[in-house]
């Protein structure tokens, strides 16, 4: 698909509800991609997206901005429990970290911990968690939290709160908990 664009820096693959398959062959674009968006691919399937993470995601090292939905975060924590070797992906150029949560769950944020754990990203500044919107209630959150926060450092993150209002001082990760502040 975009074999004719090797300099192309924002790749974003949205709601793209027939796509099986997401190869990054181009040498170019591995050495130019900035951005990569994948969101919203139902058929894209777990054997797909274990496979992306393994071969694809380790060569992408010049991705400054990474954005994710919790079904991504899923494949991640599978392959870290299955003792798979997978190797583990070098964002060392990785600035925001997005994270779309299509719900939020106990084990959805047991994920968000083994992803930021799994991976090195010592220049992250950004993490972004969009939090769903169909949520019975703020409450819901409330007993997601009660559990230790394991030590993610996180220390270079500057942490911006952008929630719904009345979910405000109950959403707190990582060193942003520990600082006081909400994400």
């Amino acid at each position: 698909m975009v074999k004719l664009c090797p300099g192309l820096r924002i790749l974003e693959l949205l709601y793209c509800c027939h796509l099986t398959e997401i190869t990054i062959a181009q040498p170019g674009l591995k050495r130019n991609l900035r951005r990569l968006t994948v969101a919203g691919t139902p058929a894209l399937s777990h054997q797909v997206f274990e496979e992306w993470f393994r071969n694809t995601l380790p060569l992408l090292s010049n991705v400054t901005v990474l954005t994710i939905c919790s079904n991504t975060l899923q494949i991640v924590s599978s392959l870290r429990d299955a003792g798979a070797n997978a190797e583990v992906a070098n964002l060392q150029s990785l600035r925001e970290l997005q994270l779309l949560m299509f719900e939020l769950t106990a084990p959805d944020l047991g994920n968000i911990f083994v992803f930021l754990k799994s991976y090195q990203r010592p220049n992250l500044r950004k993490l972004v968690v969009q939090l769903p919107t169909n949520s019975a209630s703020p409450e819901d959150f409330l007993g997601l939290l009660q559990e230790e926060q394991p030590e993610l450092g996180l220390d270079n993150l500057e942490v911006e709160a952008h929630q719904r209002p009345e979910l405000a001082d109950t959403v707190q990760l990582g060193s942003a908990a520990q600082a006081g502040q909400t994400t």
